[in-house]
């Protein structure tokens, strides 16, 4: 298949242009593929010929959200590639149900790779990185076509991800109405933890839609800030780079609701537990102890249930699902020693 590459926007070419210096890169291009332009950023230290691929949440989210601070240590040593998947962040295209979807995403990735391995050269070391929807995206590449795609890498970080869309929404549910009995009996929060835990047992668990409890987990996790349960999030972030590149509606092609709308269906049913054994490429699992989106409970089924023998799960003891905002030092350095093991 014939992939693309093209520079991004004239007006920000001076934010985007590959520079000499490639202990230092920044550069800049899109991967045209079936309707879509997928921008990716690369920053850090290319000499090292080591690229960490970041597939971002969602579906719908915005790849430096993830380049919030934690980064540096990574980018000093190795490169990191922050690729917006189709019909998320800046990306931009022609999208329907018929191109939007795991299947077509999964080739996404397999182009952003050809296209990193035809700029930086053949012999560059991949390693893959996914957080939240980004990891259920990365395990069901790396599983598809009995895991051929797994020789691409060296290894893969799941953060804070799951691997069965229904499943996520009955371990919520019961880790919700947990954390909010510890709440209640320590004395904090007490309406607000009694009032999510009406909300718990109102949710429709069944149908895997009902996201109203999903979206109250980031409010409660501000909620888990205020009583000094978890960290406040690291605000590093530099403000032109939080606004020009966060997603940004007025260029895509998609708003958010829509992107989601056309993944429903598709992910309601979506259950790759039966091909976790097939993941055999060393494996990092990151997850935080109290991520109300992402209960840690999955993380660790997720660590028992994959095939790897080369496989190791940090767990965040003062995080949410920013697991990287909220604990940026230990989770760069996670990534950072499990590179070097692996490069």
């Amino acid at each position: 298949m014939n992939y693309k590459y093209l520079l991004l926007f004239p007006f920000l070419l001076f934010l985007s242009c590959q520079k000499e210096d490639l202990a230092n890169l920044e550069d800049s291009f899109t991967v045209r593929r079936n309707g879509a332009d997928m921008p990716a950023y690369v920053y850090g230290n290319a000499t090292s010929k080591n690229f960490l691929i970041y597939l971002h949440g969602g579906p719908g989210g915005s790849s430096l959200d993830f380049r919030s601070g934690w980064q540096a240590k990574i980018e000093d040593q190795y490169a990191i590639v922050y690729w917006d998947q189709r019909g998320s962040g800046m990306s931009q295209g022609h999208l329907s149900e018929d191109n939007l979807n795991v299947a077509e995403m999964i080739k996404d990735v397999n182009g952003l790779v050809h296209v990193l391995k035809h700029k930086y050269g053949e012999d560059i070391n991949l390693f893959l990185i996914g957080h939240s929807w980004g990891g259920i995206l990365g395990t069901a590449m790396l599983t598809a076509d009995n895991g051929t795609a797994q020789g691409l890498f060296k290894g893969w970080i799941n953060a804070a991800a799951g691997y069965d869309w229904c499943q996520i929404w009955t371990a919520e549910t019961t880790n919700f109405k947990s954390i909010a009995e510890a709440q209640i009996a320590q004395g904090n929060e007490v309406p607000y933890w009694e009032s999510g835990i009406e909300l718990a047992n109102d949710i429709d668990v069944a149908s895997c839609q009902d996201f109203r409890l999903n979206a109250e987990g980031y409010k409660a996790e501000e909620v888990l800030q205020k009583s000094g349960v978890i960290n406040p999030h690291d605000q590093s972030m530099p403000f032109f780079q939080s606004v020009i590149f966060k997603n940004n509606q007025s260029i895509t092609s998609k708003t958010l609701g829509e992107t989601n709308a056309f993944f429903d269906k598709e992910l309601a049913s979506l259950d790759l537990t039966a091909a976790l054994p097939m993941i055999t490429l060393p494996t990092l699992v990151l997850h935080g102890k109290y991520d109300l989106a992402v209960p840690h409970s999955i993380g660790a089924s997720y660590y028992e249930n994959i095939g790897s023998t080369r496989k190791k799960m940090v767990s965040f003891e003062k995080s949410g699902h920013q697991l990287h905002s909220t604990e940026p030092d230990a989770f760069a350095a996670a990534v950072l020693d499990f590179m070097k093991l692996y490069e």
